[in-house]
Order: C-alpha cells, then structure tokens, then sequence
C-alpha cells in the first residue's frame, strides 16, 4: 500500500451501494489521494518534455489530456500513455496556444511591473485587469483544447466566453495556480524538489478539475 491510499482491505463500514458519487472538494481530494504517486510520474514526464522549451505547450497539452481522464474518473486511465497521445494530437495547437500564452502574459506582467517602479499605480490597473482576463480563459483553454474537437479560433473564443461567464470560480482557481507557481519561481532553488515531483502537475490538476465542470455543463451541451 502506497502514501495517500487507501486500504481497502481493512475491515470497516466501506462505501455504501448507494452512496451518491462524491462532487466538489471531497472529489477533489479523492482524486489526489488515489492518483498521488500517478501525478508525480505526470510532472517527471511533463519536466522531462519541457527541457526542448519549445515544447512547453504540447507537453501541457499532453498533462492536461492525462489529468483530464483522472478528473473524469475512466478506469483505464494510463499516464503513460495519455500523455504521449494529448502531446502527439494536440501537438500543434498546444504550440501555438502555449507561445501566445506566454507572449501575453509576458508582455502585460512588463508593463505592470514598469507601470508600479514609475509610480503610475492607477495606469497599471489597466494590464493587471487584463491579465486576468486572460488568466480566466487560460483556466478553460487547455483542457477545452484536449477535449472538445473544435478549431483552435473557436476553442479561444470559447474559452474567453466560459472563463467570464465563470468568472465567481475562474478567477480564484487561477489567482491560486499563480500564487503557486510564483512561490515556486521566488524561492528557487530551494523550490527545486517540489518543481521536479508537483509543481506543474497541482497547479494544472487544480485549474483542470474546475474547468472540466464548466466545459461540461455550458460546451459539450451546446455541442450535443
């Protein structure tokens, strides 16, 4: 039996027959447990694949497809094997999604920090706001991208539309994926072990596990 799993074979009350499936935080943290080691295995393979740095974007694109399938709870999930076909089928898409995304919050954080060392406070509320807006629609972009067979320019339009539209629970899961990932950039190289076994994987686990509910209540009906 491994960390963060269950023992099923200890005696006890078990689970129900007719317990009703677990929704929200307690699937959360179901998902996390069960999966914990998996989603070590995901961020070794996603580091591994980013060392190119080009291919950032595909290798985010295949770790989504892997979380996703967590996230939908299919019993043949297989990481190995999810991230080579999210990588390798939405190779191209992710590329492309993946430099533009980081071209725009590149450019926009710039400007806000130039905007704050000049003292122009109230002209840096314009870049922070909109790259929150973009940060609620990167909430959906990727997993929308893996999932949903749309061109890329509608996946984009989508995603803008859905991270608004969810704006109440976008914009705290992507406020808490950046106070993730900009602890671990400020601390480094003391953040290095957690860089190497979680720190792209929670954030992205975290990120795609709410924008699978919203894609699937507002997308895949729409498509359907």
């Amino acid at each position: 039996m491994g960390l963060f799993k269950p023992n099923y074979e200890k005696e006890g009350p078990g689970v129900e027959k007719d317990a009703p499936p677990k929704t929200g935080f307690a699937l959360f943290f179901d998902i996390l447990s069960l999966q914990f080691w998996q989603l070590i295995k995901l961020n070794l393979l996603f580091v591994v694949c980013c060392i190119p740095v080009v291919t950032i974007g595909p290798a985010y694109a295949g770790m989504t497809y892997a979380l996703l399938r967590f996230v939908r709870r299919e019993p043949d999930a297989d990481v190995w094997y999810d991230f080579r076909r999210g990588f390798r089928e939405n190779w191209k898409a992710g590329l492309g999604c993946g430099i533009a995304m980081a071209a725009i919050f590149g450019v926009l954080g710039t400007m806000m920090v130039q905007c704050m060392l000049r003292g122009m406070t109230i002209l840096a509320a314009v870049p922070l706001a909109l790259t929150l807006i973009a940060g609620v629609s990167a909430v959906y972009l990727f997993p929308m991208l893996v999932s949903v067979d749309l061109p890329v320019r509608a996946t984009v339009n989508n995603a803008f539309l859905l991270g608004m539209i969810s704006v109440k629970r976008s914009l705290p899961v992507f406020a808490l994926a950046l106070v993730l990932v900009l602890a671990e950039a400020l601390f480094f190289p003391l953040t290095v072990p957690i860089v190497l076994f979680i720190g792209a994987v929670l954030p992205c686990f975290i990120t795609t596990f709410v924008a699978w509910g919203g894609i699937r209540q507002h997308i895949l009906k729409e498509i359907v």
